[in-house]
């Protein structure tokens, strides 16, 4: 607030500092992640670093959702419902009405001004005059007012000029040219040939072109020939490479859905909705441990040592004995990156083998900020990060 603080905004400061905080932490479609939000900061409590409260919310032919909140965890697992009307009742029993305060205010360090704002819940931003900068890419030149800009695929926060160099590996816009391929919403289109993809490309490069199903490499369309981990109807599906002949799937059927997972090397483990965690080798078929634990919010594996990520600590267990090796109190989730354990401040998505996470603001691949995140697609040397407007190749 600068050197000089008037009473009033004394007064408004510490009415902002008596409203309770919570941590949001949830895993679901985005537009219930904003009906949320909006909910919460009508009841009065401000999201951010205090109580954490966990939702997690899955919409298929019905909703199914996740309420964990201090010593509560309440679910609908059992009879899943057509909408919401249940969680908000849930909720209300558990969170008190709030008094908001009437005014908020904010300080301007470049003018040295106050402002004070009534019934504004949310930031209010201070505009000023921005400045012009140049920026140049490979000698083109571009001007850009001061803020985010998207140029050729990069965000970039431009506040003074700039010289950077094109990252090779971000390729802008699929509908394109690239590399010796173009793709026109309908067909791949080559030097030489012309065929009707049965997808649209989320990755067009000069020696390959892949969809979520499907790859065209070497002058060949072919279908993946990577393993494709997937839950269907309740059960855990693996395929051998081919997708599209599903007699060729085997299936093993638990007793519940499960949520997380992280595969390697033919192992896989699994974080249920029950709580039960059970780690299966895909080559032979069969369990090599299984255990139940309270508030089981993913897990993980490396070697012989299985990490199981709860509400308020990670825990670390033998494979072989089941015995708890470590347990950290890390109010943080866990990726695992060459053979090695990372905590990051965020939640992972699902499943964990990807390696992407989200702090709230932005999505994360292990340390690579990314923006305008849509999916990721592990291949057998490289990771294809699909963006809404390209896609990072990144190498294993």
């Amino acid at each position: 607030m600068g050197d000089k603080v008037t009473k009033e905004a004394s007064e408004i400061i510490s009415s902002w500092m008596k409203q309770p905080v919570l941590t949001l932490l949830y895993e679901g479609p985005k537009e219930y992640k904003h009906e949320l939000e909006e909910y919460f900061h009508r009841k009065g409590y401000l999201l951010g670093d205090g109580e954490k409260v966990y939702i997690f919310i899955s919409k298929g032919e019905k909703i199914a959702w996740r309420v964990i909140y201090k010593d509560v965890d309440i679910d609908n697992f059992k009879s899943p419902s057509l909408d919401l009307t249940l969680l908000y009742q849930t909720l209300e029993n558990l969170f008190e009405d709030q008094t908001l305060p009437d005014k908020s205010i904010a300080f301007d360090p470049i003018t040295n001004q106050s402002y004070i704002v009534e019934n504004q819940i949310y930031p209010f931003i201070i505009k000023h005059k921005k400045g012009s900068y140049k920026v140049e890419i490979e000698g083109k030149v571009y001007t850009f007012s001061e803020g985010f800009h998207t140029v050729e695929g990069q965000e970039l926060y431009v506040g003074k000029d700039l010289k950077i160099e094109k990252k090779d590996n971000l390729l802008v816009g699929v509908f394109g040219v690239f590399g010796d391929y173009y793709y026109d919403g309908k067909q791949v289109i080559g030097k030489s040939f012309n065929i009707d993809f049965p997808e649209i490309p989320l990755y067009v490069d000069k020696g390959i072109v892949i969809s979520r199903n499907f790859w065209y490499e070497n002058g060949i369309l072919q279908q993946n020939k990577i393993p494709v981990l997937d839950v269907f109807n309740g059960f855990v599906l693996y395929s051998d490479g081919s997708i599209s002949d599903i007699h060729k799937l085997w299936r093993y059927e638990f007793d519940s859905v499960p949520f997380d997972w992280y595969y390697k090397d033919g192992i896989v483990s699994f974080a249920f909705l029950n709580g039960n965690v059970v780690l299966f080798d895909l080559t032979k078929r069969r369990k090599l441990f299984e255990g139940k634990y309270k508030k089981v919010l993913g897990v993980g594996f490396l070697k012989d040592a299985l990490y199981i990520r709860t509400m308020d600590k990670i825990v670390k267990l033998d494979t072989r004995t089941g015995r708890i090796l470590e347990s950290y109190n890390e109010n943080r989730d866990f990726i695992l990156i060459n053979d090695s354990i990372k905590f990051v401040d965020g939640i992972v998505l699902r499943p964990r083998y990807k390696n992407v996470w989200f702090d709230g603001i932005d999505y994360y691949f292990e340390d690579l900020k990314i923006n305008g995140f849509k999916e990721v697609i592990a291949g057998n040397n490289y990771y294809y990060i699909i963006l809404e407007n390209g896609t990072w190749r990144i190498k294993k």
